[in-house]
């Protein structure tokens, strides 16, 4: 492992992975109320995450995952599986339906 300073602070260089997909950008909560929304993966967030490694020159030293669909086994090491059910129905609801589940879960 190579050592370099950046800005005075000595760093190990390690390979460390980011995984970025432009459809990340897409995930919003509708409560949220564009740039100053709620929820934490708003779009504007992973935006700036993802500019700020870049204009700090950090990409090139970070190894690209290509993003894919979690199994249900990896979504399981974080939610109940019920959960996960419960956000599988979202997909067929109305606003309505989506407004009282979104209230469930805040």
């Amino acid at each position: 492992m190579q050592l370099f300073s950046k800005k005075r602070l000595w760093v190990k260089l390690a390979r460390v992975g980011v995984v970025y997909d432009s459809r990340m950008e897409e995930h919003r909560s509708e409560s949220d109320n564009g740039e100053e929304g709620e929820h934490p993966e708003r779009p504007l967030r992973m935006i700036t995450c993802w500019n700020s490694l870049k204009e700090e020159g950090l990409l090139n030293l970070l190894v690209r995952i290509k993003s894919r669909m979690a199994t249900q086994e990896e979504m399981e090491c974080l939610h109940t599986r019920s959960y996960i059910e419960a956000m599988e129905k979202t997909a067929t609801m109305n606003r309505r339906q989506l407004d009282k589940v979104e209230r469930k879960y805040d």
